[in-house]
C-alpha cells in the first residue's frame, strides 16, 4: 500500500527530472491483523494523506473490542474502521451461477462459497455444512 500511494513518473516538462503523482485516492485492507496499523498510520498522515478504509473482519465479542481499540483512528485524519458482521459477509456472498456480459453462464465453484438465497446464515458460519463432493 505505501509503495503503491505514490508514483515516480518522467516530467515531460524538463528532461532528466522526475515528478511525483498520486497512485491512488482511497485504500482498502480487509484484514484484522495489529501488524498493519503502522503502515495505516503513515499513509493516513504526513506526507502521504491518503484515504484508508479498514474493514475488520467478523471475530468474537473480545477480539472485535481489541481490534477497535487497536484501530481507533486518530482524529483529523481519513481513516475509517469498519467492522464487518457475518451478514454483511453473507450479503457480498456470489450466487450459484454467474452471467457474464455476453450471456455465458459460468458456475461457482464451491470454493468460492456460493449460497442461494434461502441458505441460512447458519450455514455461512461452517461453510463445509453445504460444500458438495468434489467429482473425481
Amino acid at each position: 500500500m505505501i509503495a503503491d500511494c505514490n508514483r515516480i513518473e518522467p516530467d515531460l516538462d524538463r528532461p532528466g527530472c522526475f515528478r511525483w503523482t498520486a497512485g491512488y485516492d482511497e485504500a482498502v485492507l480487509f484484514s484484522g491483523d495489529s501488524d498493519f496499523i503502522p503502515a495505516v498510520k503513515l499513509l493516513v498522515s504526513e506526507p502521504f494523506r491518503r484515504r484508508v478504509r479498514v474493514l475488520l473482519p467478523p471475530s468474537s465479542d473480545s477480539a472485535q473490542a481489541n481490534s477497535q481499540r487497536l484501530w481507533k483512528p486518530p482524529s483529523g485524519l481519513s481513516l475509517d474502521v469498519v467492522q464487518l458482521t457475518k451478514a454483511d459477509l453473507a450479503k457480498s456472498l456470489l450466487p450459484q451461477f454467474v452471467v457474464g456480459a455476453n450471456g455465458e453462464k459460468a458456475k461457482c465453484h464451491y470454493s468460492w462459497m456460493w449460497r442461494e438465497k434461502n441458505d441460512s446464515l447458519m450455514q455461512i458460519t461452517n461453510p463445509r455444512a453445504s460444500i458438495p463432493a468434489r467429482p473425481r
